[in-house]
């Protein structure tokens, strides 16, 4: 479907133009274009109408975690507990499965429960380690509702519809799921933090409505990206304040943080991903060259600021 936009390749300038070509119309495409191929074939649909596909999985269940859907390492109940130890060595996981004649899962047991077994006595069973020790939780259950379960156990075992073990969910995956979600929100905040420095008290913002041209007077705390954005673009004080990028690159690139944080806010299927980080580090690292070279502190005169009215 990109094809339909005459791309010959698929570049974040690309990208970029599609979104806000359908931004203007009301239009959002699923899925998020980044990493599709020319031929791909994409859903455009207007702004808050539902996708024709499952909208409730948005990347927030537990099932969503790789590791849920990556099996389970198990061992044979007939095997000594030895076996359990190096099986969690090999695979790297700190929790083991073991499985009965017929190939279902009697139990679980972490480290700490196969270390003091085979502390106790190495030809233990596997079967007397792990029997009846273990939590399965439905892969459609909310991730962060079992967050506080899954730290207190050390990890759960994730089953599907038909009650089939599918993997297991520990701490690490845990960790690992909310860095890819906190670290997008920690560079947009600390980008609006910098843009936030550089504004006076009040500044004017210009909006066209119907071929004219309104002027609201805002105070830095009240600015959205979509503020940012106008300011950047046209007004000449804002422009000349020094921050040693071209006036149109700094634009693009900060409508590309408004575009990814309406994304990843709205719950956008698949965002945010590794090339919105991407995009959000490289603004960033910019910005700071900049306060650096111009001796400024952007956290000065901020701590009272609340950094999460990032809209």
């Amino acid at each position: 479907m990109i094809a339909f936009w005459q791309a010959r390749i698929v570049s974040s300038t690309v990208i970029l133009r599609i979104l806000e070509e359908l931004e203007k119309h009301g239009l959002t495409v699923e899925p998020d274009l980044h990493g599709l191929e020319l031929s791909a074939v994409v859903e455009i649909r207007p702004v808050g109408q539902e996708t024709a596909g499952d909208t409730s999985a948005i990347g927030y269940s537990i099932g969503d975690i790789p590791a849920a859907r990556d099996g389970l390492y198990c061992v044979n109940w007939d095997e000594p507990v030895t076996a359990m130890f190096d099986e969690m060595l090999r695979s790297g996981r700190d929790h083991i499965g073991v499985i009965d004649k017929d190939g279902l899962l009697i139990g679980c047991a972490n480290m700490i429960e196969v270390s003091r077994a085979m502390h106790n006595s190495p030809e233990t069973p596997a079967e007397l380690v792990a029997k009846g020790r273990h939590l399965e939780v439905n892969a459609s259950e909310k991730l962060f509702r079992w967050t506080g379960e899954i730290i207190r156990r050390g990890y759960v075992c994730v089953v599907d519809e038909s009650g089939s073990v599918t993997g297991a969910v520990n701490c690490a995956d845990i960790t690992l799921e909310h860095e890819r979600r906190m670290l997008p929100l920690s560079l947009i905040e600390e980008i609006e933090v910098r843009l936030r420095n550089s504004i006076p008290e009040r500044i004017d913002v210009a909006y066209r409505r119907r071929g004219k041209v309104f002027r609201e007077r805002k105070r830095p705390d009240d600015l959205t990206f979509g503020d940012y954005v106008t300011l950047i673009r046209e007004d000449e004080s804002f422009r000349k304040m020094g921050w040693g990028v071209p006036g149109s690159r700094l634009s693009k690139a900060v409508n590309r943080v408004r575009i990814i944080r309406n994304a990843v806010f709205h719950h956008r299927p698949g965002r945010p991903n590794q090339d919105d980080v991407a995009e959000l580090e490289a603004l960033l690292r910019t910005l700071e060259v900049f306060d650096n070279s111009s001796g400024k502190n952007p956290r000065r005169d901020n701590a009272s600021n609340d950094p999460g009215q990032n809209r």
